[in-house]
């Protein structure tokens, strides 16, 4: 039920104000207080099809399973992380990547050539080329930098990981 009606009401609150029921050629009905199967299938359509869109539900979905319940927003660095001094430090021994404690991730291979990656609630779109990445990055909580080596010989992988780094999503720590 809490499924459900928290997909309905996020629907809700995003429907377009424009959709209206219309019946442009209506007819006049034998009996006025019954309502004919005509009304009710275009009346169950236009519902179904403000609701029900697939990717639409995968999307919230996503967003809903890892939403963060009660801790407080992920804490970004202070300082951001570029490509370049996220590679310098996986090349050191003794740097591991860590997820964020409260950091929820969650994916979904869609049937474009992407892939979606939620995060806390998040929605963000990758290419289907970090599958990879993306099943190793959340599948754990720590990488150690021998881990992610191959990773860094993908320049989006690596700019993927500059995006949760920066994000609060993983974080660097010495294992030393």
């Amino acid at each position: 039920r809490t499924i459900v009606a928290s997909y309905l009401a996020e629907r809700i609150a995003n429907l377009e104000s424009e959709i209206r029921y219309g019946d442009p050629d209506l007819r006049l009905q034998r009996h006025p207080g019954e309502i004919d199967r005509r009304a009710l299938k275009r009346v169950r359509e236009l519902v179904l099809d403000s609701v029900a869109w697939p990717s639409q539900v995968d999307d919230w979905f996503g967003r809903f399973v890892t939403r963060a319940r009660d801790e407080a927003p992920l804490e970004r660095p202070r300082k951001r992380y570029t490509t370049r001094t996220i590679a310098r430090k996986l090349a050191q021994p003794g740097f591991e990547l860590r997820r964020n404690e409260a950091a929820r991730i969650a994916y979904i291979k869609n049937i474009d050539s992407t892939i979606s990656l939620f995060c806390n609630g998040e929605h963000f779109s990758f290419d289907k080329e970090l599958t990879p990445a993306i099943e190793l990055l959340s599948g754990a909580r720590q990488l150690r930098n021998k881990d992610l080596q191959r990773l860094l010989k993908q320049p989006l992988a690596l700019e993927m990981i500059e995006f949760l780094l920066n994000r609060g999503v993983f974080y660097f720590e010495s294992a030393e």
